[in-house]
């Protein structure tokens, strides 16, 4: 049996005189755990959303694990068909598409576009609370292309050697000579045009 009071629970209310949700009783009130109803962790803390008996789900609240003392009913919550939980969970929110992605304190998290929601109702998602492995490699990849399609070397224009580090300077697909950069060698991923550069000089040093 676990007590009840909202926002910080205890394992047992018993007061004489306890006003519960604008009512009042002289007996000692207590509250039963009906439902595990669903889990999440918040600050590294495990909590579970309760459904109390009497009272109607926009009653439910999040108590912390260690606060509990309804082993039962989370083991069956636990132990319920992974489907069947997964499929819950996507009735009432299912990702529609992965918007854009970023590390906070050590974490990758992705922005959400939720099914059913306006862009304004995006969230950012930890990965590891995720459960679209799909959207995530499709995001990925399409980012991947992006930044190929963004900056892709066309050809090599000449080289230095700038604080002992080997430099190239690149002209970029799709963009002027006035754009030109200077690249060090080892930020390169343009095998065969550095060594049709090197080729060239190589003959030209000959002639």
């Amino acid at each position: 049996m676990v007590g009840r009071r909202r926002g910080n629970a205890v394992k047992e209310v018993s007061k004489t005189t306890t006003k519960v949700f604008g009512t009042k009783s002289t007996a000692a009130e207590k509250y039963v755990v009906e439902k595990v109803v669903d889990k999440r962790k918040t600050k590294g803390t495990t909590q579970y959303l309760l459904k109390w008996k009497g009272y109607d789900d926009s009653d439910n609240t999040w108590e912390e694990e260690e606060n509990m003392n309804c082993p039962e009913l989370v083991a069956e919550f636990e132990n319920q068909p992974k489907k069947k939980k997964k499929m819950d969970k996507e009735e009432e929110y299912s990702v529609e598409k992965v918007m854009d992605r970023r590390v906070q304190k050590g974490k990758v998290q992705y922005l959400l576009k939720w099914k059913g929601y306006g862009h304004n109702d995006n969230t950012w998602e930890n990965e590891e609370d995720m459960d679209c492995p799909g959207l995530i490699a499709a995001f990925e990849n399409q980012t991947s292309k992006d930044a190929e399609n963004e900056f892709s070397v066309e050809k090599i224009m000449d080289k230095r050697v700038r604080k002992g580090k080997v430099e190239y300077l690149l002209k970029w697909k799709g963009y002027a000579h006035s754009e030109n950069t200077w690249e060090s060698e080892e930020n390169m991923g343009c095998p065969d045009l550095m060594a049709e550069f090197e080729n060239k000089k190589k003959k030209e040093g000959k002639a």
